[in-house]
């Protein structure tokens, strides 16, 4: 035997879940599950886009990091190359400065031995002269013996 309550209850399970098909096969519950799917696909192509273009400034600016990372290493040599030269530069000044020096100090020695052989030729000179004189007086007097 079945209780009038056990009816009831299947009755309204029967009634509900007629009510539910009905409500799901219904044009109403169809857009509106339409607009759900559309909304959610939507607002996964609106996080897909916002992450692809957070992918892409994030790419961006590794990017611009990687070149002015290479950037500054390249001017990092650069101005180590251009104390190098520099370096270079002040060295060459300074060996020229020498040379010059050098070669004033040089100009100065072979000035003064170029007076002392003048010198000298001019005391030679005067010796030969006076030896020439003295031979011939010595000449002279070995005749007048």
């Amino acid at each position: 035997m079945t209780t009038p309550t056990t009816s009831l209850d299947d009755e309204a399970k029967k009634a509900t879940t007629e009510a539910i098909i009905k409500y799901v096969a219904s044009e109403q519950f169809k857009d509106k599950i339409a607009i759900e799917y559309k909304q959610q696909i939507t607002d996964l192509i609106k996080r897909a886009e916002t992450g692809a273009r957070l992918m892409a400034g994030l790419a961006g600016l590794l990017v611009l990091a990687v070149f002015s990372a290479l950037l500054l290493l390249q001017y990092a040599d650069i101005r180590t190359k251009q104390a190098d030269l520099y370096e270079k530069y002040t060295t060459g000044n300074e060996l020229v400065a020498r040379i010059n020096t050098q070669a004033t100090n040089m100009a100065d020695d072979v000035q003064t031995k170029l007076k002392v052989v003048q010198d000298l030729k001019t005391r030679l000179g005067q010796l030969e002269t006076r030896l020439a004189t003295a031979e011939a007086a010595s000449a002279r007097i070995q005749r007048q013996r």
